[in-house]
């Protein structure tokens, strides 16, 4: 039998979603068509962020429960409305078609293959060697409370603001933060990794029994570890998401 589906008109383009009876968090009900409707609902909010961003999505098609895939190239079988860009990574020979979204219609497309996840990249088009934003990655160790985290936030804030930095937290996706400061034109992902671990550095030396400079694994031990590896071009920074807690509920 043929799934139900139907048809949403969202600016100039339809989008054909199915399943929307789907229960994507079994523990609280919650259901496919929830969630496409929770990305209608933000989608102008949503989207200035993602405007001209590269993102990598993460895919769960049964639901939370079931196993998940990240998606990094644009699909074959994607409508040609759908907006990408050819990049060339080093660690492949051929160019990969980076999904870009920014339209409503876009999003939508997408959540209906079961993107629940949305990472964006660091940097836009037309140079994505060109980061526009510096983040720092509060990650908490496995015995490091949510409170020692904002901890940490503040300190890093006192720090920053010290030097003059304005800078803005975003819950991360779990017990974590980012902490992003937007730059202007002209930095490297080298100059400004180096930059977030020198900061990092001088937090852990000030504060070392609540903070720790990353080295290998994070989310270990009792301290907030400061990554600064995010800091790489295409590494998963900002994230949009409904926050999938242990307990499948949403944040």
């Amino acid at each position: 039998m043929k799934a139900p589906s139907e048809t949403w008109h969202l600016g100039d383009q339809v989008v054909q979603v199915s399943h929307l009876e789907k229960v994507y968090w079994p523990k609280t009900g919650f259901t496919k068509g929830d969630l496409l409707r929770y990305y209608r609902q933000i989608a102008p909010v949503a989207l200035p962020h993602l405007k001209d961003r590269p993102v990598t999505l993460r895919v769960y098609p049964q639901g939370v429960s079931g196993t998940s895939y990240y998606l990094r190239d644009c699909p074959e079988d994607s409508p040609d409305w759908l907006r990408r860009m050819q990049y060339q990574p080093k660690t492949v020979s051929h160019p990969v078609p980076l999904p870009l979204i920014d339209t409503a219609a876009g999003l939508l497309w997408f959540a209906n293959q079961g993107a629940i996840e949305l990472h964006l990249w660091g940097s836009r088009i037309p140079d994505l060697s060109q980061p526009d934003l510096a983040i720092f990655d509060l990650d908490s160790g496995e015995s490091a409370s949510f409170a020692a985290v904002r901890e940490a936030a503040l300190r890093l804030h006192d720090a920053l603001e010290q030097a003059g930095v304005r800078a803005y937290p975003k819950t991360s996706g779990g017990r974590g933060l980012h902490v992003f400061v937007p730059l202007s034109s002209g930095y490297t992902f080298e100059r400004v990794r180096g930059w977030v671990k020198a900061v990092g550095q001088q937090l852990a030396e000030s504060y070392p029994d609540l903070i720790a400079l990353a080295y290998g694994a994070t989310h270990q031990g009792g301290r907030v570890t400061v990554d600064y590896a995010q800091n790489s071009i295409g590494r998963l920074g900002d994230l949009f998401a409904p926050v999938l807690q242990a307990d499948q509920s949403i944040t």
